[in-house]
């Protein structure tokens, strides 16, 4: 970040691991949540370098887009059954893709907005809004275990029954 305020870089594409998302695994369409310091030193040294890049963005100027997700990898080459997909688990088609969205966007109004990233949302817990509505972005592919009419009916249903 230092290089990049002093050779007068104007954009800077960050990526962190969501180190909240455990403490929201009961509630459903969460947007935001916060970032948390943790006591391991992956996470704990992750934390810190966003806190950093925050402060740079801030005080120089430099439009930083952070996205966070936890695992990425290839899509499923086969249907995945009997299991699910842990929340912010990217394919890397779908981070490639927001990545490109983000360097072609002209500007966006915080120094430092932090988007959620995930290719699959059956779980429905955590939110690509965000980064839908200021980026465009949405996954390549519809990738659930739940697919097309049916899945919606069991989100309704599960809106319905936890929110009431």
């Amino acid at each position: 970040m230092r290089a990049a305020a002093e050779t007068g870089i104007r954009k800077v594409i960050q990526t962190a691991p969501q180190t909240a998302c455990d403490w929201f695994l009961h509630d459903f369409d969460v947007s935001d949540p916060p970032m948390a310091a943790r006591t391991g030193y992956y996470l704990c040294t992750k934390y810190l370098g966003n806190e950093i890049c925050r402060i740079y963005a801030r005080e120089h100027g430099i439009q930083t887009i952070c996205f966070l997700f936890n695992l990425t990898g290839p899509k499923p080459r086969v249907p995945v059954v009997r299991e699910d997909f842990p929340p912010f688990h990217t394919v890397w088609e779908d981070l490639q893709h927001a990545i490109r969205l983000a360097i072609e966007v002209e500007s966006i109004s915080e120094h430092y907005p932090e988007f959620n990233m995930l290719s699959y949302h059956a779980h429905s817990k955590f939110s690509t809004e965000k980064a839908r509505r200021m980026l465009g972005y949405t996954p390549l592919e519809r990738r659930n275990r739940i697919t097309g009419a049916c899945r919606d009916h069991v989100i309704d249903n599960m809106k319905r029954l936890f929110h009431g």
